[in-house]
């Protein structure tokens, strides 16, 4: 991931930071991986309260498979 992606400020001056970034990995987890990164991008868009980013974003996901699925 780049830094635009935790470096965004909320509407009341709040950084968004990393701890952000992790929960919002957190909170979809239970998600299909493509699914999970268009939340995680949404849930950076709402914190800061608009659609654009003002720096680049850049988020990758690696999905690994378990055993099971091999």
């Amino acid at each position: 991931f780049s830094d635009g992606i935790y470096e965004i400020v909320s509407p009341q001056g709040e950084l968004w930071e990393r701890k952000g970034l992790e929960r919002a990995c957190t909170d979809v987890q239970a998600l299909e991986l493509d699914k999970a990164v268009q939340a995680i991008v949404a849930h950076a868009r709402a914190w800061q309260g608009h659609e654009a980013f003002h720096d680049d974003v850049a988020l990758v996901a690696v999905e690994i498979g378990s055993p099971e699925n091999s």
